[in-house]
């Protein structure tokens, strides 16, 4: 009987402790947020120039709420930020670093577009580049709306067009004297045309 009241009371007692550091715990937590919530200032600026990074890779469409940490930034989300800052009458401009080495060429083209409909508000965009040495002209094409283009009198200025190669096999089933087999899976699949 002795032994259960003194279980009794170890699990009473370890209770409150669990208890207590629970509350402790969170207190912890709340300070924390309210520290970081009354740290953050909100300041009223009259005008504001959105900078836009260009230097690393996009998605097409990213995460809003993402689980951990900040979501990259995404395509969808530069176009999107572009079409709400053309009405805003704090945002004087765009500042951009160009990507000089290339990027997607269907992104290059969206990013265009959604800087020339910004442009149509008045507002003013500069682009400043490491010099465009790319294999593409798709880092150029990005920025090639911007009222200026910056660079450094050092650098490069190196473009190739868009290019694509097909390689046409005929010949050599001809000298292996083969003759291929294909069944069309759809009628405008061209995989066989090489």
């Amino acid at each position: 009987m002795r032994q259960f009241f003194i279980s009794l009371l170890g699990s009473i007692v370890g209770f409150f402790i669990a208890l207590i550091l629970m509350f402790v715990l969170l207190g912890m937590i709340v300070g924390a947020v309210a520290q970081s919530a009354a740290s953050k200032k909100t300041t009223n600026y009259k005008s504001v120039v959105l900078n836009l990074d260009l230097r690393k890779s996009l998605r097409d469409h990213g995460s809003e709420n993402p689980l951990f940490g900040n979501a990259p930034t995404s395509l969808i989300t530069i176009v999107r930020a572009l079409d709400r800052a053309e009405s805003d009458d704090k945002v004087k401009g765009l500042f951009i670093r160009a990507n000089g080495w290339g990027m997607a060429p269907a992104q290059a083209e969206e990013i265009r577009q959604a800087i020339k409909k910004f442009q149509t508000s008045g507002k003013f965009v500069v682009a400043h580049a490491q010099g465009f040495e790319g294999a593409t002209l798709s880092g150029y094409l990005a920025v090639s709306s911007a009222d200026e283009i910056w660079m450094q009198d050092t650098t490069g200025f190196a473009l190739s067009g868009y290019r694509a190669e097909i390689e046409f096999l005929g010949g050599v089933f001809e000298k292996l004297d083969a003759q291929p087999e294909f069944i069309q899976f759809h009628e405008y699949k061209n995989a066989v045309n090489s």
